[in-house]
């Protein structure tokens, strides 16, 4: 077997995962519990971002807790107000800069000003239409996170 044909069949290598298993000094307030998160990132040969996050519990005494993490994330567009999500319509909403809960009612959201929402119970997929780029954003999550 030649060197070409041997070194086309052999597998990449799994990508790296992070690991988070300490808190920072600087926090304080946090409760003393030891815990794990791994965090894959994997970029496809099409450009698809999979994220994939594990969170375990290691805590010495064995006693579990309970946490919640979001992840906080950002895309860029090229015009805020040439962008469209799509998927949120019917859907409750906690708005964090009225302070309040709503239900969203448009079919498409659009942006005239500030939002910083959080919306609840959404559906595994969710698009995001940059229109002066003409591209599509899809957003895929699974049943281990329950809010997008």
């Amino acid at each position: 077997m030649s060197a070409e044909s041997a070194s086309s069949s052999t597998a990449p290598p799994p990508p790296p995962v992070h690991l988070l298993d300490h808190i920072p000094d600087d926090f304080q307030d946090w409760p003393n519990h030891k815990f794990e998160l791994r965090l894959r990132v994997v970029l496809g040969p099409t450009g698809d971002l999979t994220m994939t996050t594990r969170v375990k519990n290691v805590n010495t005494n064995g006693e579990p807790f309970t946490f919640k993490f979001a992840y906080h994330s950002y895309f860029s567009v090229s015009n805020i107000r040439a962008t469209r999500i799509e998927g949120l319509h019917g859907l409750d909403y906690r708005d964090y800069l009225n302070h309040d809960q709503f239900t969203e009612e448009a079919d498409v959201l659009t942006f005239e000003e500030e939002l910083d929402r959080a919306y609840l119970k959404t559906p595994n997929e969710i698009c995001i239409r940059d229109t002066e780029l003409r591209r599509t954003i899809t957003i895929y999550k699974d049943d281990s996170l329950p809010e997008i």
